[in-house]
Protein backbone atom coordinates (compact mmCIF):
# COMPACT_ATOMS: atom_id res chain seq x y z
CA UNK A 1 0.00 0.00 0.00
CA UNK A 2 2.63 2.29 0.56
CA UNK A 3 3.94 2.15 -2.67
CA UNK A 4 0.27 2.76 -4.43
CA UNK A 5 -0.57 5.63 -1.65
CA UNK A 6 2.74 7.24 -0.59
CA UNK A 7 2.26 9.48 2.71
CA UNK A 8 1.27 12.97 1.39
CA UNK A 9 3.66 15.48 3.89
CA UNK A 10 3.96 19.15 2.56
CA UNK A 11 7.80 19.10 3.31
CA UNK A 12 8.11 16.90 0.42
CA UNK A 13 5.81 18.58 -2.07
CA UNK A 14 7.59 20.16 -5.30
CA UNK A 15 6.30 23.72 -6.39
CA UNK A 16 3.31 23.10 -8.06
CA UNK A 17 2.05 20.53 -5.25
CA UNK A 18 2.85 23.64 -2.75
CA UNK A 19 0.78 25.72 -5.12
CA UNK A 20 -2.26 23.38 -5.17
CA UNK A 21 -2.26 23.10 -1.27
CA UNK A 22 -2.21 26.68 -1.11
CA UNK A 23 -4.85 27.50 -3.95
CA UNK A 24 -6.93 24.83 -1.65
CA UNK A 25 -6.77 26.87 1.18
CA UNK A 26 -7.97 30.44 -0.91
CA UNK A 27 -11.81 31.18 -0.67
CA UNK A 28 -12.62 30.74 -4.12
CA UNK A 29 -14.29 33.90 -5.70
CA UNK A 30 -17.15 31.93 -8.08
CA UNK A 31 -19.06 34.99 -9.55
CA UNK A 32 -19.08 33.67 -12.86
CA UNK A 33 -20.14 30.12 -12.16
CA UNK A 34 -23.80 29.85 -13.91
CA UNK A 35 -26.48 28.92 -11.22
CA UNK A 36 -27.98 25.42 -11.38
CA UNK A 37 -31.62 25.41 -12.55
CA UNK A 38 -34.58 23.47 -11.79
CA UNK A 39 -34.54 21.03 -14.66
CA UNK A 40 -31.05 20.29 -14.02
CA UNK A 41 -31.49 19.22 -10.55
CA UNK A 42 -34.65 17.26 -11.22
CA UNK A 43 -32.75 15.42 -14.47
CA UNK A 44 -29.17 14.90 -12.03
CA UNK A 45 -31.57 13.30 -9.30
CA UNK A 46 -33.48 11.00 -12.30
CA UNK A 47 -30.12 9.05 -13.24
CA UNK A 48 -29.66 8.12 -9.44
CA UNK A 49 -30.40 4.21 -9.76
CA UNK A 50 -33.15 3.72 -7.05
CA UNK A 51 -31.87 -0.09 -6.29
CA UNK A 52 -28.42 1.39 -4.78
CA UNK A 53 -28.39 1.48 -1.31
CA UNK A 54 -28.35 5.21 0.45
CA UNK A 55 -25.52 6.75 1.89
CA UNK A 56 -24.64 8.08 5.26
CA UNK A 57 -27.67 10.32 5.30
CA UNK A 58 -29.96 7.04 4.70
CA UNK A 59 -31.71 8.68 2.53
CA UNK A 60 -32.98 6.72 -0.76
CA UNK A 61 -32.74 8.18 -4.26
CA UNK A 62 -36.74 7.87 -4.41
CA UNK A 63 -37.25 9.74 -1.30
CA UNK A 64 -34.98 12.40 -2.60
CA UNK A 65 -36.62 12.75 -5.72
CA UNK A 66 -39.92 13.26 -4.29
CA UNK A 67 -38.83 15.56 -1.78
CA UNK A 68 -37.60 17.87 -4.86
CA UNK A 69 -40.67 17.76 -6.59
CA UNK A 70 -42.15 18.90 -3.68
CA UNK A 71 -39.78 21.77 -2.68
CA UNK A 72 -37.83 22.26 -5.79
CA UNK A 73 -37.14 26.05 -5.51
CA UNK A 74 -35.59 25.36 -1.70
CA UNK A 75 -33.41 22.66 -3.20
CA UNK A 76 -31.97 24.75 -6.09
CA UNK A 77 -31.56 27.72 -3.26
CA UNK A 78 -29.41 24.98 -1.25
CA UNK A 79 -26.91 23.80 -4.41
CA UNK A 80 -26.84 27.61 -5.81
CA UNK A 81 -26.00 28.70 -2.46
CA UNK A 82 -23.14 26.07 -2.19
CA UNK A 83 -22.31 26.80 -5.53
CA UNK A 84 -21.86 30.70 -4.85
CA UNK A 85 -19.80 29.54 -1.48
CA UNK A 86 -17.60 27.16 -3.56
CA UNK A 87 -18.22 24.30 -0.91
CA UNK A 88 -20.20 21.38 -1.06
CA UNK A 89 -20.47 19.50 2.64
CA UNK A 90 -18.06 16.71 2.80
CA UNK A 91 -20.14 14.09 3.55
CA UNK A 92 -21.92 14.76 0.32
CA UNK A 93 -19.13 13.56 -0.93
CA UNK A 94 -18.19 10.65 0.76
CA UNK A 95 -19.00 7.02 0.11
CA UNK A 96 -18.80 4.16 2.53
CA UNK A 97 -18.44 0.80 1.17
CA UNK A 98 -19.27 -2.37 2.51
CA UNK A 99 -18.51 -5.46 0.52
CA UNK A 100 -21.63 -8.01 0.64
CA UNK A 101 -20.25 -11.91 0.73
CA UNK A 102 -22.92 -13.55 -1.67
CA UNK A 103 -23.44 -17.31 -0.80
CA UNK A 104 -22.59 -20.01 -3.61
CA UNK A 105 -20.41 -17.18 -5.12
CA UNK A 106 -16.53 -18.69 -6.45
CA UNK A 107 -13.71 -16.94 -4.18
CA UNK A 108 -10.98 -16.19 -5.68
CA UNK A 109 -7.54 -16.53 -4.38
CA UNK A 110 -5.10 -14.69 -6.46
Amino acid sequence: MEYFIPEDSASSDETHCQQARQLMTEHLNTIDDVQFKKHEIQAALEKFDPQKAPGEDAINSDVLLRAFRNFPTFFTEVYNKCLKNGHFPNYWKRSIIQPIVKKNSERRTQ
